[in-house]
């Protein structure tokens, strides 16, 4: 296997993390595998404590208004709306209003190509993809083609006008 350090130095617009990520030590793995970003499933102060210490970017779980400003308050400058088809879109707009507009917000958790696009217009600023686009006993050519939505309805929701 690759370090991703040397993915990320051959491919400078490249950002390589680790997610679901869930001690201090798995965090300290990551970084001296070259992992330039941290994300969990769930708030963790130790977790973003430990993973800004090591200059990494920490990209914290949060479900509410509450868990995203302790994010905040602790350095962190993105969080991942987590889990975004339980908490949906309303969740987000709220979050949105009352979180600082210069922290980036990652939806995860139950994306679709369908629905990017209204959380896009709720203020996401990105998307992270797992068991919407990944299962157990998918073909290469149904993971080809559901990945192919994915970016086509990024690129649409990135280059459509303000």
């Amino acid at each position: 296997m690759k370090n991703a350090k040397d993915i990320v130095c051959s491919k400078p617009n490249f950002y390589i993390g680790a997610s679901t990520v869930t001690s201090k030590n798995q965090v300290e793995l990551c970084y001296s595998y070259g992992a330039q970003f941290i994300s969990t499933r769930y708030f963790s102060p130790q977790i973003i404590e430990s993973t800004l210490s090591l200059s990494m970017v920490p990209l914290p779980g949060i479900k509410d208004i509450v868990e995203a400003h302790k994010a905040v308050d602790l350095g962190a400058n993105w969080v991942k709306f987590y889990p975004a088809s339980d908490i949906g879109v309303e969740g987000l707009k709220i979050i949105r209003k009352y979180l600082p507009s210069d922290i980036g917000i990652i939806v995860a958790g139950g994306v679709t190509p369908e629905s990017m696009e209204q959380f896009w217009a709720c203020g996401a600023n990105g998307f992270a993809i797992g068991s919407t686009l990944f299962s157990k006993d998918l073909r290469l050519e149904d993971l080809k083609a559901k990945a192919y939505k994915f970016g086509l309805a990024f690129s649409k929701l990135r280059h459509a006008p303000a």
